[in-house]
């Protein structure tokens, strides 16, 4: 038996240090191997230093194993083992002992030095190896030893490889990471692994690898959701979505999703309710009068601490200032309650009565009473239709002989909301309240119909009628007058509006503008004022000069409407040789979510903008974002020649909101849209847009389309928007466009927003109105009554709902810490004395 020692010539410069040696193919390492000895017929010797061990080592080796050690090193021995991996087809070393001239050893599996510590198979070796029989006996060791198997699942190894081939905790602590060399196949391993088992073990991974498959199940589970959450958003599922739209996958994630959020909720709620009770209970203390002027002295001597943290005119110091001094008189008629507060308290009332007295009866706030707050709100007498009281009411609150002329320029907003029918008994007017009531005139002309068609039953009210003033250059949103109808006719439209006008202008105020949406009514009262085909604007007969009196439609409403016939599938609009589609928006919206990397071309486009609901067909947001500039770039980039028109139809509509819907003075400049500057002279040259752009788009439109042969008329129509659509559309141009015109030769006058032309305020105040109800639900005759009563005097206060048709305006604070106008007060009626009475 010989070896052959040239393959040393071919192997690598090893050294001491043989890190190197796990990555060697078999087939770089050139050797003989000795033939097979049964290691229990090897006869052992003791030796007393490494080149001896080494030397008796030679001749016992078994044949698996090969002799790798340095030549130019006699003071360590290194001994290997390859082995062969059928799925590679490859041959790599697998087991590496070294023993060095100490005799300590270490063994390596691969690149990874097995621990004596931890690894449990290896403690059956003594930590020194002074002869052959040690060294066999470490060799059997191995030899026999199973070799853990990790976590071979594809589940987990994409985990960590997502996490860079290493699994961290919280702390950062390493817990595992992924083996691609140890076994035949990847796998992950924890960091503590011990790699050998004993070949008696049942067990195919040790005990780190087992204590790490609970964290790794979790963090599994918790990603896949992520990943689903992430996969389900790029499509747009959103809460509101209607279920038919959404696949099965989509719909269960939907539900799924909902149930968690619920419960996490509920566990939520029922944790804070449990600590606040066991908090109460450790170091809850209840107040006594003793208490109570501890509390009020030491109240005395922070004021100044309170003074110096809030700054005058904050709400936390008013409010800070009205406790001190209700904590110090002694009844509570004596207590002079500032403006702002009455407003709060109210709002806080006008959300729920009953908390509101839960939280007046608690003692730890000092609120004024229900039957005080109640004297603020019921200044005016809760009627329907024209009324002196409103009328001095509203001149009284806006102060109008401290305004301006050119600050009392106003538009009439009109919008019609549907209540519940219902009918209820009125004790003070012994009265029921609920029917129909358009005005004196009106109710003439109803019932005398009724009488030719032999209907004498009064008709119940199922919709609200609400005339609101608001200024064009103030803040002011007054609820003017509401009327109880069922099916209002233009003809019973006219008598009202033009009593309103002539009210308004007695008082003092210049009404310039009326605005309404596009309801077939709106449009029967504008035949009545003329017979132009495009009416918008007559002379307002109760102004002493003679002024002009401008017809909108709400921009809004017509951005609306325009999205909901392109979106229709009964139309399929065409302008001059291409198809204007929603077809060609949708499918840049799938495109887009089909990527699975890098940045969306649509961002703010989602599934509820694409599927549309009965819900978001109303939703005036929804309509602005999809006419928007970002979709008209979006349809350019592409390239396709056949989405190009449908992109300018987008950048027309998008200008011209931009240009209709002016609120503030820095959106312009923060977005770098000009369109969306404030407005500062007659001539700005978005009116020149609007008149030689704007409406030179539609007529072309409308020309190319009637000059198409080969379609019916009514073919012809469905290429067009909406005949009232393009109605509004013209009217609003041309009145808008006038009406900056005169506005701008008014002295005073130096900027103007559009947006004070719409209708958002009025349906602001409808949002108010709904959630006024705890069922969300809409309100009667009696309940709207009365809640327009509290709304006249919180105004600003009171909130839209947030699922409302209008979105709020963002920083814009409800509270104006500086308002401190006393507000009115309904004079308490006292009872007359005995002497008094006999006098009488």
């Amino acid at each position: 038996m010989g070896r052959k020692r040239h393959w040393w010539n071919k192997r690598p410069e090893l050294g001491k240090d043989f890190s190197l040696l796990v990555s060697i193919p078999l087939d770089k390492v050139c050797v003989s191997f000795p033939v097979s000895i049964p290691l229990d017929k090897v006869s052992v010797q003791s030796s007393t230093n490494v080149h001896g061990l080494k030397c008796d080592l030679l001749s016992t080796l078994p044949r698996s194993w090969v002799d790798i050690s340095p030549p130019t090193d006699s003071d360590v021995i290194i001994i290997c083992k390859p082995s062969y991996y059928e799925t590679s087809n490859t041959s790599r070393v697998q087991f590496t002992i070294q023993i060095k001239a100490t005799f300590n050893w270490s063994v390596f599996l691969h690149n990874n030095l097995l621990s004596y510590a931890s690894c449990s198979v290896l403690h059956c070796i003594p930590c020194e190896l002074h002869g052959v029989d040690d060294v066999l006996s470490l060799i059997r060791c191995v030899e026999k030893a199973k070799i853990c198997q990790g976590h071979c699942d594809s589940k987990y190894k994409c985990l960590v490889r997502h996490r860079n081939g290493k699994f961290h905790d919280n702390k950062g602590m390493l817990l595992a990471l992924e083996d691609l060399v140890t076994l035949d196949k990847p796998t992950i391993r924890s960091s503590h692994c011990e790699f050998l088992l004993d070949s008696d073990s049942p067990y195919s991974k040790c005990r780190p690898c087992y204590k790490i498959r609970t964290l790794l199940r979790i963090a599994l589970s918790r990603y896949q959701h992520v990943i689903e959450i992430a996969s389900l958003k790029r499509v747009g599922v959103h809460s509101h979505v209607n279920h038919r739209y959404l696949l099965e996958k989509e719909k269960d994630f939907k539900l799924r999703h909902q149930h968690q959020h619920i419960r996490s909720l509920e566990r939520k709620l029922t944790h804070m309710a449990t600590k606040l009770s066991i908090a109460t209970e450790k170091v809850g203390v209840h107040l006594n009068s003793d208490m109570h002027e501890d509390v009020c002295s030491i109240m005395k001597q922070e004021d100044n601490e309170v003074v110096k943290l809030h700054p005058e005119g904050s709400f936390q110091r008013m409010f800070w200032s009205q406790q001190l001094n209700a904590s110090r008189v002694q009844k509570a008629s004596a207590m002079k309650w500032h403006p702002l507060m009455i407003k709060w308290c109210l709002y806080l009332r006008y959300k729920s009565s009953g908390a509101y007295e839960a939280l007046r009866e608690s003692g730890c706030l000092k609120l004024p009473s229900q039957r005080t707050l109640r004297d603020y709100t019921h200044v005016v007498k809760a009627a329907n239709g024209f009324t002196l009281d409103i009328d001095e009411h509203l001149v009284r609150v806006l102060k109008l002989l401290t305004l301006k002329e050119w600050q009392k320029c106003v538009a009439l907003v009109i919008d019609k909301m549907f209540i519940r029918e219902d009918l209820v008994y009125d004790k003070t007017n012994d009265e029921l309240i609920g029917f129909t009531d358009l005005g004196d005139i009106n109710n003439h002309l109803v019932a005398y119909e009724k009488c030719l068609n032999e209907d004498t039953c009064p008709t119940v009210a199922n919709s609200m009628l609400v005339f609101m003033v608001c200024s064009f250059f103030t803040q002011m949103k007054y609820p003017y007058v509401q009327f109880p109808c069922a099916n209002v006719s233009g003809d019973l439209l006219f008598a009202p509006i033009w009593e309103a006008v002539f009210r308004l202008e007695r008082c003092g105020f210049k009404v310039l503008t009326i605005t309404f949406d596009g309801a077939a009514a709106n449009r029967r009262f504008l035949k009545l004022m003329g017979s132009e085909k495009v009416l918008f604007k007559v002379i307002n007969k109760y102004s002493l000069e003679k002024r002009p009196l401008f017809f909108f439609s709400d921009p809004p409403h017509l951005l609306k409407t325009t999205r909901n016939c392109l979106a229709s599938k009964a139309r399929h609009l065409w302008c001059n040789g291409s198809d204007i589609l929603f077809q060609h928006i949708t499918d840049m919206y799938y495109r887009d979510r089909e990527k699975s990397m890098g940045l969306l071309l649509l961002p703010k486009i989602k599934l509820e903008h694409i599927q549309l609901t009965p819900f978001s067909r109303m939703r005036v947001d929804l309509a602005a974002q999809l006419l928007s500039e970002t979709v008209a770039k979006a349809l350019v980039l592409s390239g396709d020649p056949a989405v190009q028109e449908t992109a300018k139809f987008v950048t027309m509509f998008d200008k011209f909101f931009d240009a209709l819907n002016v609120s503030n003075y820095t959106s312009g400049v923060n977005k770098r849209k000009v369109f969306q500057q404030p407005y500062r002279s007659g001539d700005d040259f978005r009116l020149k847009w609007l008149k030689e752009e704007f409406l030179v788009f539609l007529d072309t439109w409308e020309q190319s389309v009637q000059a198409r042969p080969g379609f019916s008329a009514s073919e012809k129509q469905k290429m067009l928007l909406s005949p009232q659509t393009l109605l509004g559309l013209r009217i609003t141009v041309n009145s808008f466009i006038g009406l900056v015109q005169y506005l701008f030769t008014l002295e005073g006058v130096e900027s103007f927003l559009s947006q004070r032309i719409g209708q958002d305020p009025l349906e602001k105040f409808f949002g108010c109105q709904r959630q006024r109800d705890a069922t969300s639900d809409n309100p009667n005759v009696s309940e709207f009554q009365k809640n327009m009563q509290t709304i006249r005097i919180v105004d600003t206060m009171c909130r839209p709902s947030v699922r409302g048709n209008c979105r709020e305006v963002k920083n814009q604070h409800p509270i104006n810490p500086n308002e401190n106008t006393p507000l009115l007060k309904r004079k308490s009626k006292r009872k007359k004395s005995k002497k008094a009475k006999q006098h009488d």
